[in-house]
């Protein structure tokens, strides 16, 4: 009798001992299926500059242009909408979106600016008009107004027009590689024009 129940419950112990593994099995393959499909999928990552105005997307080394344009548009008033009292700030922020190569030349370029603006207690206010993308060199032109200040007293206003040159890091990151700045480009190879 005790062999009967034995054997009966071994059964039901297989019976369930079957139905997990295969349980699990299924669940493995799911998985593995989910997983090439995210390694061979192109998918679209939504990364948010510091202001949305339109839809932008990533997609690997791709970007939009709208992503293009609104980091640019953030750039450029960074660089040139500055007094004596915010360029340091806006340096650092700027120079968190700089490629490593470039990092060197910009910081330096935009030391000197700093040194000038303070020394003259300058400041500068650009209002861009215009941005213009392109997407396969990856390069943002902005044009607009250019107003500057010494002390109280406005010394000019002039048409300006701001390069940007970007490239993307790891598929994730778009860098800063290249702009033109006070009517000056450097770029990441430390070309003048």
């Amino acid at each position: 009798m005790h062999y009967a129940i034995t054997t009966q419950y071994l059964r039901a112990f297989k019976k369930q001992r079957n139905i997990f593994i295969g349980f699990l099995a299924l669940s493995l393959i799911v998985n593995i299926l989910q997983g090439l499909e995210r390694l061979f999928s192109k998918e679209k990552t939504i990364i948010l500059p510091p202001s949305i105005q339109k839809e932008m997307w990533v997609r690997g080394a791709e970007v939009s242009e709208t992503y293009l344009e609104e980091w640019a548009y953030y750039l450029s008033s960074l660089l040139l909408t500055v007094s004596p009292s915010t360029i340091g700030y806006q340096t650092e922020l700027v120079l968190r979106h700089v490629s490593p190569s470039f990092y060197p030349r910009l910081k330096q370029q935009l030391r000197q600016e700093a040194e000038h603006l303070q020394k003259n207690n300058a400041t500068t206010v650009f209002q861009p008009k215009e941005v213009t993308i392109d997407k396969a060199t990856m390069k943002a032109t902005i044009k607009g107004n250019l107003t500057s200040w010494v002390g109280k007293e406005r010394v000019s206003e002039k048409p300006q027009e701001v390069e940007i040159g970007f490239a993307m890091t790891a598929g994730k990151f778009l860098q800063v590689i290249q702009f033109e700045l006070f009517n000056k480009v450097t770029t990441e190879t430390g070309e003048e024009e």
